[in-house]
Formats: structure tokens, C-alpha cells, sequence
């Protein structure tokens, strides 16, 4: 019965040493999670708990917040959220070293699936594509650079995530598809490159929109900029 399912999850969440209303909070997330995404309420825990260590140093109410988002981001896009759940895991934990919160990591994920790349597929080439990031080749270190873009800042921290795709795709939107995917392959790695520009594709579309939506100057520059930082919405 429901009620049977509902004192077992309770259960499972106070097992982790959760208290009081935390137990509510999160037994009240999950429940969300396992409704939107279909997936029974062991497999939602398990996503929202790996979203809370990978984004959100453990917090229930900061990891809450998120599944809000992602949801949001489920109805706004062609993404589904069972996706979400199966591919975000693979690719978290790098996408926030590199700048991205959990929304943006959703938004480009949803990007590359609106352009026919299956989402576990997209999350497998992000996370090959920002571990070279990491780690570039000299001749991505070069392609970087004639790019203009820095994805981490003087401390050696990383930036923005979403802001660095942003300003990547724009730097290469002038270019022919051919000169776009070398330039990938050299970043991203060849057997990716094809992915991430559908991901560089969208992007750019979604910044030429915003630039058009803005012609009459009625957004400001600093809302224009927390827009673009998160495009999930």
C-alpha cells in the first residue's frame, strides 16, 4: 500500500541519520522525483542523494530546490526526467568542477537530446569532452586560445560554466560546420566532436533569441548575464 511504501522510505532516509523535519523535507523530494521520473523510490533516493554530494555538499533543502529546477527544465524541454535520472550521475561530478550547477548540467544534457543525441550518450560526451578541458592537448590549448575563452580564472578555479558554452558557441558560430568540428576535435576529441556541436548549435541559438528578445535594450546587461548563466530556465 501507499502508506506501507511511505513508512519505508521514511525509514530508509532516517537510516542515513536524518532527523525531525529533514526526514519530511527529503522523504517529500524523493517522492517528487520517483513520481516525475517514473522510477521506483529506491532509484529516486539514490538520484537525489547523488545529486545533494555532487552539488550541493549534502543539503536537502539546496538539493530540493534543484529537483525543482530540473523539473522545470523537464517541462520546458525535450527531455524527460527519467533521463535525467540515469544520465546526470555519469557526468555530475566533473560538470561541477567545471562551473556547471545541477541546472545547467540538465540544460545542456536537454540541449543535446533536443538535436537527436540520446541523453546517456550526450553525458558520456560531455564527460569525455570536459575531462580534455581539463587536461587539454597543446593543440587544444592553442584552439582555446584563437577562441578567446577561458574556461578557468587566474586561480586556476573554473569559471561559469554555462557562460564559458555561451561565449564558445558564439565564438564559433561564424564558422562552416567542417571548421567547427575540427576545432571540436581538437578540444572535445574527434569521436565527440559531432555530439558537442549539436550542443554548440543550441547554445548559439538560444543566445541569438536572447539578443533579439533584448533588441529594444529593456533587459540589462546583469539580467541579461544571469540568464545566460542559467539558461535552464
Amino acid at each position: 500500500t501507499s502508506s506501507t511504501a511511505a513508512a519505508a522510505l521514511f525509514e530508509k532516509i532516517a537510516s542515513l541519520g536524518l532527523r525531525g523535519k529533514a526526514i519530511g523535507a527529503m522523504a517529500e523530494a524523493v517522492t517528487k522525483v520517483a513520481v516525475a521520473s517514473g522510477a521506483g523510490q529506491e532509484d529516486a533516493m539514490t538520484f537525489f542523494r547523488s545529486i545533494a554530494a555532487i552539488y550541493n555538499g549534502g543539503s536537502i533543502s539546496k538539493t530540493s530546490e534543484d529537483m525543482a529546477k530540473l523539473s522545470a527544465v523537464t517541462d520546458d524541454t525535450t527531455i524527460l526526467f527519467k533521463d535525467l535520472v540515469t544520465s546526470m550521475p555519469l557526468v555530475g561530478p566533473i560538470m561541477k568542477n567545471m562551473g556547471f550547477s545541477a541546472s545547467g548540467t540538465a540544460a545542456a544534457l536537454s540541449a543535446m537530446t533536443h538535436r537527436g543525441v540520446p541523453a546517456t550518450e550526450g553525458a558520456n560526451a560531455l564527460k569525455f569532452a570536459m575531462a580534455r578541458l581539463v587536461n587539454p592537448t597543446k593543440k587544444a590549448q592553442v584552439a582555446i586560445q584563437e577562441l578567446g575563452i577561458s574556461f578557468f580564472d587566474t586561480s586556476g578555479k573554473a569559471s561559469d560554466g554555462s557562460m564559458n558554452l555561451a561565449a564558445m558557441a558564439t565564438r564559433l558560430e561564424g564558422l562552416s560546420d567542417q571548421s567547427k568540428l575540427h576545432v571540436l576535435g581538437l578540444v572535445a576529441g574527434n569521436r565527440q566532436a559531432a555530439r558537442v556541436l549539436t550542443l554548440m548549435d543550441e547554445v548559439a541559438l538560444g543566445t541569438r533569441e536572447l539578443t533579439a528578445a533584448n533588441a529594444d535594450g529593456v533587459i540589462t546587461q546583469k539580467e541579461a548575464a544571469a540568464m545566460q548563466s542559467d539558461w535552464a530556465k
